[in-house]
């Protein structure tokens, strides 16, 4: 037998022993790098240029002290480059020669590409371009008439030159500049769009201190692209998550796509910016929980638009529930300022009253100057304009609703109620219509139904000059109440509040239409058509000396009482608490704010006014029996003024009355 040898294929796999080849776990393939921008490159000579010094300052404002969130020059080139797109649109549109302005294989679009290794971030537009000379007007100077004497100005304001500095974004446009905030080398590669077939671009570049410098480069596409060579600072912006998440928050609505590593960023659209009526109700479900970061639909959708006396796009939703009565915390509010559908404040705190919390959405307007950080607004007044306007247009919407759909209104009225109460204490500018929003069940409707304030004021008796309401828990303790006898006798309405918050409503607001809120538990109550005669009857045996029994009661309470006086509404009840120094309903809040607060303390129940019904038999028997057994006189009259307590709600705990009860139960029998 010859030996063989047998060429082993280089390629082949080694055997090992014990293992199979195939089987061996391959090792874990890297992923593939990020996409990067087309690669564009100087072809000429650069010329140097030095900026002016009103430039060179204003650059020291910006990449110094003038931001104080970094990521803020990602939202100002977008919005540079947005504007580049919707210029070429508008050429495309309007051009008297508009076919050296489009070509249709390039679409109008936002590139971004981030390199973390390589330390920078590009973006790139599709839009009208820069030639040589605009980019020397652009970005070397202060395109405009009296800009140096304006930056002069920054050192020589009185007192807070931050004054001044602040104006500089809202007169000049020069949000390119924050790019030298992340960036220790900026490079600028532009083709106008007018000259796009020749392929001849420029390149400006500068390290943001005192000069720049422009060439010719090659391979240019229509439109701009900004290289920013990342600082220290701003390594962050090199990371894909990171500029997603700033693009994902303030660049969200821009009218062209966005585009990052290739991925489309802003994917929902801006829909206060079509017209409403050509907005489905699933593009507003979807826009909802975009906004509001909801799972439900919104309960009503207010789609406002407006050009006087200010330029307004507001898309609002009121959700189908508010989040505050499960224990959560005072909600933040909801609804987010954009102008030109790039994002100025989000969630902004004085958009909206507080009251308007629970309200979700979006207000753009075109009206609004910026600072140069975008992060202020120049005119605080514009701001209150836009909220008087949004905040009487929500009124007015919700009004509208009670009016065409009761069942609907009543079901948002019950969950939002409060919010509303809120508003009637602390919106003088809308109180009245926020009066007309409330509703209540009242003493002469079937349990459950409503009225608004309008509807009991034309239900009013001829003469009634108070509008009657009572506080407590349920319909069944009005209806049983000893302050309701008298005005359910004469067929006085009543109306029933069955929310603490009611009492302070009342309390501040004080009238509607001209009629004054009174609660049934004051003396300022006035029976008409003779109920006010209410305890006398032919069968009724009164207390022969009224003012000494008074007088006899008020030294027996000792300091419990301030005044003992005699009632003329009550009939099956002996005694009530009148004009009470501490309403029960405010006690109950007290509570509430108690348990949530350890430092706050309820307070003591004071001196209160006892009305009595001398007329009662329970009082006239107490008067016989005053002298020949004082103690159990003591006792009973002890309990007439707990129970006149009990039933205005200032009896904080029952217990210790429970001694007397058996003692008095004890002699009953």
């Amino acid at each position: 037998m010859s030996d063989t040898t047998t060429k082993k294929d280089d390629d082949a796999p080694e055997e090992v022993a014990g293992v199979d080849v195939e089987d061996t776990p391959k090792a874990e393939e890297p992923p593939p790098p990020p996409p990067k921008a087309k690669e564009m490159n100087a072809a000429g000579p650069a010329q140097e240029y030095e900026f002016q010094a009103e430039t060179r300052r204003l650059l020291d404002i910006v990449a110094q002290s003038l931001y104080s969130d970094k990521e803020v020059f990602v939202r100002e080139i977008v919005s540079n480059a947005s504007d580049a797109l919707e210029k070429l649109r508008y050429k495309q549109l309007t051009a008297d020669s508009p076919e050296q302005y489009i070509d249709a294989d390039t679409p109008l679009e936002i590139r971004i590409f981030t390199d973390e290794e390589e330390g920078t971030f590009t973006i790139q537009d599709t839009g009208i371009g820069m030639s040589k000379e605009e980019l020397m007007e652009n970005l070397g100077t202060i395109a405009k008439s009296g800009s140096k004497s304006f930056v002069e100005a920054l050192d020589g304001e009185a007192g807070d030159g931050a004054s001044a500095k602040s104006n500089v974004i809202g007169q000049f446009g020069v949000g390119f500049y924050s790019t030298f905030m992340v960036g220790h080398k900026v490079e600028v590669f532009s083709l106008p769009a007018d000259s796009a077939a020749s392929g001849v671009g420029h390149v400006w570049e500068s390290d943001g201190s005192g000069n720049y410098t422009i060439a010719e480069a090659e391979g240019c596409e229509r439109g701009t692209k900004i290289v920013i060579h990342l600082n220290e600072l701003g390594e962050e912006f090199g990371k894909a998550d990171k500029v997603q998440d700033i693009l994902e928050k303030h660049s969200n609505f821009v009218s062209f796509p966005v585009v990052l590593n290739n991925n489309r960023i802003n994917t929902v659209d801006a829909l206060w910016s079509k017209t409403p009526h050509t907005v489905s109700e699933e593009e507003h479900n979807q826009f909802y929980r975009f906004v509001a970061g909801a799972w439900d639909s919104p309960r009503f959708t207010l789609h406002y638009q407006t050009d006087a006396p200010v330029q307004l796009n507001a898309l609002l939703y009121i959700p189908q529930m508010q989040m505050e009565k499960f224990g959560l915390g005072r909600q933040d509010p909801g609804v987010s300022l954009y102008s030109r559908r790039v994002l100025i404040m989000d969630k902004a705190p004085k958009l909206l009253p507080e009251w308007l919390r629970f309200v979700k959405g979006v207000v753009d307007s075109e009206d609004i100057p910026l600072n140069l950080s975008r992060e202020l607004l120049q005119d605080s007044a514009l701001i209150g304009k836009f909220r008087r306007i949004i905040s009487a247009r929500v009124v007015r919407f919700l009004s509208d609703k009670a009016k065409r759909d009761t069942e609907k209104y009543m079901e948002f009225y019950k969950e939002f109620g409060n919010f509303l109460r809120e508003g009637a204490c602390s919106d003088q500018e809308n109180q009245e219509d926020i009066m007309k929003l409330m509703r209540y069940e009242t003493s002469t409707l079937e349990a459950k139904e409503h009225c608004s304030l309008a509807e009991y004021v034309s239900r009013m008796k001829e003469g009634q000059d108070n509008i009657y309401y009572f506080i407590g828990a349920n319909r069944k303790m009005a209806d049983s109440s000893p302050y309701m006898e008298a005005l359910l006798k004469s067929g006085q309405e009543v109306l029933y509040c069955y929310e603490p918050f009611d009492d302070i409503v009342f309390s501040q607001v004080r009238g509607f239409e001209g009629k004054n809120f009174v609660s049934v538990e004051s003396s300022n109550v006035d029976i008409i058509d003779g109920a006010d005669d209410a305890s006398d009857s032919a069968d009724t045996v009164k207390v022969a000396d009224q003012d000494g029994m008074a007088a006899w009661l008020q030294v027996t309470l000792g300091d419990r009482v301030s005044k003992v006086k005699p009632s003329t509404r009550l009939v099956s009840h002996p005694a009530i608490i009148s004009d009470e120094v501490a309403s029960g309903s405010m006690r109950r809040m007290m509570r509430m704010l108690q348990e949530k607060d350890d430092s706050v303390e309820e307070p003591a129940v004071p001196p209160q006014e006892l009305e009595v019904n001398f007329g009662h038999p329970l009082l006239v028997k107490l008067e016989g029996v005053k002298d020949t057994d004082p103690e159990l006189a003591a006792m009973v009259t002890e309990q007439i003024f707990d129970n006149a307590l009990v039933y205005a709600g200032l009896m904080d705990d029952p217990r210790p009355m429970l001694d007397r009860v058996a003692k008095l139960l004890e002699r009953a029998i």
